[in-house]
């Protein structure tokens, strides 16, 4: 199957599957993609990284600037995602880092223009959380990141996995190494079960029992973007896109708040998260190759090696060290030595949660 096929299936013009359950939107007049850029560059100023991994050298000179401007959080697990692709690419680009913490992916300017990118998808808004980060699976949210805009197009993308795709698509010197051919089809299955790992439990449930308040009847953490989000419904009452977009995004946190973090909940969490190593574990076993299918990784071993970085993180990586997961432990110490995800993500400044240990600014 050729690269094309994963490539043309990420970016399509519709969304394969469209989530039926979510907050509709309304149609809306168009965003002035120059302005726009302008706000949000304004809001949170951007610095141009250089397209250069360690130990690869550099991307060819240039003396233009990047078109790419990424928004994006240092400990968020999306946004470490096209950090990692944009570094394997040694693809230049403007980074303008958001705080998570301090509610800067509830900015009005922000949320408008994702609100506006999912209605071009025909995405509803996600109002339901299901503690995976899928949109395909849940719907589309306009307070998160990462975001993608493409001064050279005028193009404006979300969801990791099809910014992923499309920077990939710019660089088809690389399709082949992280979209081999002869697997394109796997790729999409590893990428699929990926999509659906329960992030946001694990380290929600991790934030709220360091801080002291695991013994809630709901999670504070959760809780805590409910607020903020109907101070800025009431803020932004008379401007219905925004609205609905904050709207959507309290009744996300608030079902999450009480239905993700009972007991039951979370032993199902862990249950499934067992299995999806486990899983992992025997598809490692069966290749021959150093990652799952070359002796170079593709996007699905750095998405792994994210996954995995996460886990360890949160003091987890007892779930594959044991005699049974050799081949994960191994995999492992290799995924951990690749530049892209040192440069992108053990290198950058709060991105390991194990290093800085103020889980309560993360988000997966």
């Amino acid at each position: 199957m050729p690269v094309y096929w994963l490539l043309a299936a990420a970016l399509g013009d519709e969304p394969k599957q469209p989530p039926t359950r979510g907050i509709h939107l309304e149609t809306t007049t168009a965003v002035n993609f120059t302005e726009m850029l302008a706000a949000l560059s304004h809001a949170f100023p951007g610095t141009s990284l250089p397209g250069k991994t360690r130990g690869t050298g550099s991307a060819a000179a240039t003396n233009q600037p990047s078109p790419l401007h990424l928004f994006h959080a240092a400990n968020s697990i999306c946004s470490q995602k096209v950090r990692t692709v944009l570094c394997a690419l040694q693809q230049p680009y403007i980074s303008h880092q958001m705080n998570i913490f301090a509610g800067d992916t509830y900015h009005p300017h922000y949320v408008r223009l994702r609100a506006h990118a999912c209605q071009s998808l025909g995405y509803r808004l996600a109002d339901q959380h299901t503690g995976s980060t899928s949109v395909l699976n849940t719907g589309c949210d306009a307070c998160v990141v990462p975001t993608l805009l493409d001064a050279s197009s005028e193009r404006v993308l979300i969801d990791s996995r099809r910014i992923c795709m499309a920077l990939i698509e710019r660089a088809p010197i690389y399709a082949e190494r992280l979209l081999p051919s002869d697997h394109t089809e796997a790729i999409s299955l590893e990428l699929d079960v990926i999509d659906d790992f329960p992030n946001y439990p694990i380290l929600a449930h991790k934030i709220d029992r360091d801080s002291g308040a695991g013994d809630s009847s709901y999670n504070v953490f959760s809780m805590k973007k409910v607020e903020r989000c109907e101070t800025l419904m009431q803020e932004y009452a008379d401007e219905p896109l925004l609205s609905a977009a904050y709207r959507a995004k309290r009744d996300k946190e608030k079902s999450a708040a009480y239905e993700l973090f009972d007991d039951a909940s979370m032993g199902q969490t862990m249950e499934k998260i067992a299995a999806i190593l486990t899983g992992l574990n025997a598809r490692l076993s069966s290749s021959r190759h150093q990652f799952l299918f070359a002796d170079s990784p593709t996007l699905a071993d750095y998405f792994w090696g994210l996954e995995l970085m996460r886990l360890d993180d949160l003091n987890m990586s007892a779930l594959w060290q044991n005699d049974d997961d050799e081949g994960l432990q191994r995999y492992y110490r290799r995924l951990g030595e690749l530049p892209a995800l040192d440069q992108a993500v053990t290198q950058w400044p709060g991105a390991r949660l194990s290093s800085q240990r103020q889980t309560e600014q993360a988000q997966p």
